[in-house]
């Protein structure tokens, strides 16, 4: 595995070569975002090594303002992502000579994938897919205030001051605490994004996994999406709070049958 940096420097990539160096294949990783991407992350490096083993190059990379990459939220503007992605696809081809993308979107990340509509992507992959940018702010939002409502609850069971409005004060904790801050332009571009797995499968094949959950915010499938994967036995809820990792191994298994299929 090779770390780099990309697009002047600011976007963070992990370049997994694959076992074929002629291999004119290859596959880029869309994370989801915040702790949906902490809780998987061993599980799309693990997928991302298995497909490299299998001759598949492989890029996994951080939006910008996201993980390693440059920059915060807040100044990430409308649109940015896409490009992201694009900028990822046109450094990918360069440095493994490929001919053709497959592009595997996990949650929020599949709404990312299927913004795209570069010319080399010729198959997408959509791991639980979020279809409606507007449910999952949502979701944030409600996050948000759970977050909120743990924060003021350890003050008071710990006997802190609290504040609001990011007053200062250096014996207080701020209970306006948000765990995803993000700007106007940034969220209206956000909550306009929809992903339709049919419009998809007209620009390249499409493939959908989906882990039987059927909560609004976690799996928002509706008439324009179909599934040609439910893992029934496997239900995970992309629960809000949840310390633990997530590797499930049937997932990997269906995720790494559909990208690599020829």
């Amino acid at each position: 595995m090779e770390l780099f940096f990309f697009s002047n420097e600011r976007l963070f990539g992990s370049y997994h070569s694959a076992s074929e160096i002629t291999s004119t294949r290859l596959l880029i990783i869309c994370p989801p975002l915040f702790d949906e991407y902490r809780r998987c992350y061993k599980a799309l490096v693990d997928l991302a090594n298995g497909c490299a083993s299998k001759g598949m190059h492989v890029i996994r990379f951080d939006y910008l303002g996201t993980g390693e990459s440059f920059g915060n939220l807040l100044e990430v503007e409308g649109g940015q992502w896409v490009k992201d992605l694009d900028d990822c696809i046109e450094e990918g081809l360069a440095l493994t000579g490929a001919e053709s993308v497959t592009l595997l979107g996990v949650r929020f990340g599949a709404t990312i994938a299927a913004q795209s509509v570069h010319n080399q992507i010729s198959r997408y992959v959509f791991w639980d897919p979020i279809t409606s940018g507007l449910d999952y702010i949502h979701y944030i939002e409600e996050l948000n205030q759970q977050l909120k409502q743990q924060h003021i609850e350890l003050a008071k069971i710990y006997n802190v001051k609290t504040v609001k409005d990011n007053a200062t004060d250096s014996g207080s904790i701020d209970t306006c605490y948000q765990a995803f801050s993000y700007s106007d332009d940034f969220k209206m571009w956000f909550e306009s994004l929809t992903l339709d797995a049919k419009r998809c499968e007209n620009k390249a094949d499409t493939q959908v996994i989906r882990t039987g959950s059927t909560s609004v915010y976690e799996n928002s499938l509706d008439n324009n999406i179909y599934t040609n994967c439910t893992l029934t036995n496997f239900d995970y809820g992309w629960p809000m709070f949840d310390v633990s990792l997530l590797s499930p191994k049937p997932v990997l298994e269906a995720i790494a049958e559909k990208v690599l299929k020829l």
